[in-house]
């Protein structure tokens, strides 16, 4: 009997050996794992924390005869290289843009690509093919699966549009981009425990 005892004993002083080495093991796994998407988290603030700040240089707005538009339309009207004082922003936000979600991400190289035609047609005022920017704009976004194009965009493919009519088209363009982005980024903060979800969209 103390034979078996012993035995018993040292079986039992084994496993609760091995289980708790399971125990501990699958323990650290997961604090690596938690670790690892606090890190990803992180990232991924600071991030938006970026776009954020260019979120509000290009949202600052008025009212004005067709509602809310942005005031960066409106400076790049009366001088195309305020456009630039915003680039520094942008190119701090796409320094980052992998751990910006894909609709963020292309909405503000969109809202980007328009302030780009609209500053090139302002500056070749004096060509006959300006307008052609504006093309280039649609066809890149006609498609775009998060944001359609405003209707009222195509009628600056016309050559005798004046100047304030193409400047309240874009204005209502930006905007439209403008508000997608803000629902965007409301979205985002929502699921960025979702850590999976994010690391995974590659793979869909």
């Amino acid at each position: 009997m103390d034979y078996i005892t012993g035995i018993i004993a040292i079986l039992g002083t084994f496993l609760g050996s091995i289980g708790t080495l399971l125990v501990q093991y699958f323990v650290k796994k997961q604090e690596y794992k938690l670790d690892y998407y606090k890190n990803i988290i992180n990232k991924r603030f600071k991030a938006y924390e970026r776009v954020e700040i260019l979120f509000k240089l290009i949202m600052t707005c008025y009212s004005g005869s067709i509602g809310m538009v942005n005031k960066i339309v409106y400076d790049i009207s009366d001088n195309p290289d305020s456009y630039n004082t915003v680039r520094k922003q942008y190119d701090s936000v796409f320094e980052m843009s992998m751990w910006i979600n894909d609709k963020t991400g292309e909405l503000l190289i969109r809202f980007n690509d328009l302030m780009i035609y609209y500053k090139d047609y302002i500056e070749h005022s004096k060509m006959d093919n300006r307008f052609s920017y504006f093309k280039e704009y649609y066809n890149k976004y006609s498609n775009c699966l998060y944001l359609p194009i405003i209707a009222e965009y195509t009628e600056l493919f016309n050559d005798n549009v004046e100047s304030n009519i193409v400047l309240s088209y874009i204005s209502l363009e930006a905007n439209s981009i403008a508000h997608e982005l803000e629902q965007s980024l409301v979205d985002e903060y929502k699921s960025f425990k979702d850590v999976e979800r994010f690391l995974n969209r590659y793979n869909k």
